[in-house]
């Protein structure tokens, strides 16, 4: 299975969903409280964000801010009671099915926000090439304007009497169209 890298943010969310399902408070899952209760809570979020989560047992220990020994004994512990209680099995159940859904979520907004990254990317690589033929065209332009531009932008038809004319109107057409494409979306 693979690890998952923001680990300790999804062991936390996930202990939000244990503390709603099970009506014992994030902080005192997250505490050092011994009570046997809020321990088998503690314990069901350490089971579920091994089982589910992929999270390293020492990642799922900074969480909870426990060692990776004591997330194994707690994993453990939850296992062996899982076949021996069907309410401790429902619960863990739900707050397992609640949580794929979540992360299904998650899913989809990090793919979204992918795409939305990949878009603006490429939105700004376009204006970049739009700029750059922007700045060509307006150099070339300020040639034509100071003289033009003879045979090196539309061929050698320098034996033709109006051959500089008819080359700086062709450019000025040519800007024109490009101009254009760049003001419309």
């Amino acid at each position: 299975m693979r690890r998952n890298p923001d680990s300790e943010r999804c062991v936390r969310v996930l202990v939000d969903l244990v503390a709603a399902e099970t009506g014992v408070a994030a902080i005192q899952i997250l505490g050092r409280s011994q009570r046997q209760d809020i321990v088998a809570v503690r314990q069901l979020a350490m089971y579920l964000a091994d089982r589910h989560l992929g999270a390293s047992l020492a990642g799922i220990g900074r969480a909870l801010g426990r060692d990776h020994s004591t997330v194994l004994y707690g994993v453990r512990q939850i296992r062996s009671r899982l076949d021996a209680d069907p309410a401790l099995a429902e619960q863990a159940r739900r707050i397992a099915d609640v949580l794929r859904r979540e992360m299904a979520d998650w899913a989809r907004l990090a793919a979204e926000a992918r795409r939305q990254r990949r878009a603006e990317a490429e939105r700004a690589a376009e204006m970049s090439r739009r700029r750059a033929t922007l700045s060509v065209l307006a150099a070339a332009h300020r040639r034509v304007a100071s003289g033009g531009f003879g045979a090196q932008f539309y061929g050698d038809d320098r034996d033709h009497p109006d051959a500089l004319r008819t080359q700086n109107e062709r450019f000025l057409a040519h800007m024109r169209a490009a101009l254009a494409a760049e003001r419309t979306p």
